[in-house]
């Protein structure tokens, strides 16, 4: 569910966020709080929608928003939120074309809202464990990986995920309030535009290994990746048994070096 342009939820403008999102069978049904778009991390630099339009392509329903960034009406911005049959979730779309005279630096990402509730970031590489900031160092904590996936350590929620639809990577930072993922940072030129395109997947199932799944099949067909599976059982180095809290990291490098 898209919340209406004047029924914004917590620090969005305006609506156009995406506000639920369900697994077409199984689990509890919707745990998304909000997702909404920003170009910056100043209250300027959020998205303020102003024109609403639904649209249909053959057998894909999508709706379209249209408007400026808060903070700088000459910066055009447009949304399609896309849905298609057997679909694990839904396909947007976010342009950015600057109008105005001065060049602007951008980082341009979707606002996953966590509220510190259900769901904690997982991302390749760091897993569960991500650095602590403030406003003025979130440059040290920005990392780039494949895909991010949520899960809700309470349990019986959906689980969701994102991954890039165009270049096989996505730049962001990582907390239990927030996570905001999207292209690199880059500074964009009167005159000029960026595109970001991303698959925003849910899944019924408590686990990473759930909806990353959902994330493998796209990115399977958008980049031929091939899913390995690894299993194994943890073995005290002393021989002794496992302890109340067991914490393992395992890491894998590809042909390629990732």
């Amino acid at each position: 569910m898209l919340d209406g342009l004047d029924h914004p939820h917590y620090v969005a403008p305006t609506g156009g966020a995406l506000l639920d999102l369900a697994p077409r069978t199984g689990g509890e049904g919707d745990g998304l709080r909000n997702v909404f778009q920003a170009a910056g991390l100043l209250p300027g630099d959020a998205v303020h929608y102003t024109d609403v339009r639904l649209l249909a392509d053959g057998p894909a329903r999508a709706v379209q928003y249209r408007g400026t960034l808060d903070g700088h009406p000459g910066i055009h911005v447009a949304t399609r939120y896309e849905l298609r049959p057997c679909d694990e979730g839904v396909r947007i779309r976010t342009e950015i074309v600057n109008l105005e005279p001065d060049p602007y630096p951008m980082f341009l990402v979707d606002a996953f809202y966590w509220g510190d509730r259900e769901h904690q970031p997982f991302t390749p590489g760091a897993g569960f464990d991500h650095p602590s900031f403030g406003l003025t160092d979130i440059p040290d904590v920005l990392r780039t990986v494949p895909w991010m996936a949520a899960v809700a350590h309470g349990g019986g929620a959906a689980s969701y995920g994102v991954t890039a639809c165009e270049g096989d990577t996505v730049t962001g930072f990582q907390s239990r309030e927030l996570t905001a993922m999207g292209p690199p940072k880059r500074i964009l030129g009167p005159r000029d535009r960026e595109v970001y395109e991303r698959f925003v997947a849910v899944d019924a199932g408590t686990d990473v290994d759930s909806v990353v799944g959902v994330l493998h099949t796209v990115r399977a067909r958008l980049y031929g990746e091939e899913l390995v599976t690894v299993t194994g059982r943890l073995v005290p180095d002393d021989g002794g048994p496992l302890g109340d809290v067991v914490r393992a990291s395992v890491q894998a490098v590809g042909p390629d070096g990732r």
